[in-house]
């Protein structure tokens, strides 16, 4: 999350004296414009040392100290501004300073002294809003957040903050609207656009999650994580044959690795989708290959139990319905929701393996 300052550069008489430290801040203000605070912390110092009774001088100077992480530095300078004349702009300044240090309830104090010389300082609030979020202090995190959306309902940091904090109150849906504002903002914002993706799916609209998260696969084609919601957005939506397409690249991905979870968790959806579209020999080979790299894995030795069954391979089909009842089959979520659903369901389709 980047922080916003103020620049500000006086303008003097254009003594001898004050000329010379004008120019060395205008030097100073376009390397800071550039983002080459070196070159600004030097002419800054130079302004200081020609003009030392500019607040001003020091504030941008103390922005120089802080991009380039001199953080103590940063806030002797500001606080050297502030004994010279109280803005809410250094304020805010060294309030961002004690964020980037973390001395977040420090940060809160200053951000809101800044208000009290600028009630309408739209950094101030954000800067409130992030310092209460890290503070997991929500509620007034979101406050501040919707105090800088009010003044401005495009101001992209707030919309963000609080898209953010609204998503880790699993507040998906309010969530969604920020990140659509933002969106429009900012199109091509591959953050906001898996922001949204995830909050697509956890509301369950899986089409528009399916959509995003093929936008930033466009970009980053193996990412295992984006092809794994995708595929699993489209078993939701019934497109079988995409999914088993997405699983089977994300083998192809980790069968190089080592990681025997993420094969084990890849072939056992995969066999899910196969069992959907009654491919019953193809869902047996997967689950097969997600018992091999977790061989306690009850309800994959169950929804293999069912695709034997299918296959006619009775036999086969009660060995795994009794390993899976044994590896604790019934505490599971599935059996619950099978139960749940159709309370007679198990105890028919497993008749014979009495």
């Amino acid at each position: 999350m980047k922080f916003i300052y103020t620049l500000t550069l006086m303008l003097f008489l254009h003594s001898a004296y004050g000329q010379s430290a004008q120019d060395f801040a205008d030097i100073g203000y376009s390397a800071i414009q550039k983002q080459d605070y070196k070159t600004g912390l030097t002419n800054f110092s130079k302004a200081i040392q020609a003009d030392p009774k500019q607040a001003w001088f020091y504030h941008n100077r103390a922005v120089c100290y802080d991009a380039l992480e001199n953080y103590q530095s940063a806030i002797t300078d500001f606080n050297k501004a502030l004994s010279i004349e109280k803005t809410a702009d250094s304020y805010n300044g060294i309030g961002i300073t004690n964020t980037n240090l973390n001395n977040f309830n420090e940060a809160i104090k200053n951000f809101n002294l800044a208000l009290t010389l600028d009630k309408n300082n739209i950094e101030s609030y954000f800067n409130l809003g992030y310092a209460y979020g890290n503070l997991k202090r929500y509620q007034e995190a979101l406050s501040n957040f919707n105090s800088a959306i009010k003044i401005n309902s495009n101001h992209f940091n707030s919309l963000h903050g609080r898209a953010i904090t609204l998503i880790t109150l699993s507040r998906f849906n309010e969530a969604l609207t920020d990140l659509n504002s933002l969106a429009k903002i900012k199109p091509e914002d591959l953050e906001i656009i898996s922001y949204r993706a995830m909050c697509y799916y956890e509301t369950a609209d899986y089409n528009n999650a399916i959509q995003d998260y093929s936008t930033l696969l466009i970009s980053d084609p193996n990412n295992v994580s984006l092809l794994s919601n995708r595929a699993a957005s489209y078993s939701f939506t019934n497109s079988y044959d995409k999914a088993i397409v997405d699983y089977t690249k994300i083998l192809s991905i980790v069968k190089t690795g080592n990681s025997k979870y993420t094969l084990a968790t890849t072939y056992y959806f995969r066999g899910k989708a196969y069992a959907s579209n009654e491919d019953y020999k193809s869902s047996v080979n997967d689950f097969t290959e997600c018992i091999k790299n977790k061989p306690d894995d009850n309800t994959a030795y169950f929804y293999r139990a069912t695709s034997r069954m299918q296959l006619g391979d009775k036999t086969g089909a009660c060995a795994d319905y009794k390993d899976a009842i044994k590896l604790g089959f019934k505490s599971s979520f599935d059996y619950k929701q099978i139960v749940q659903s159709d309370p007679k369901y198990l105890d028919e389709y497993f008749e014979e393996c009495k």
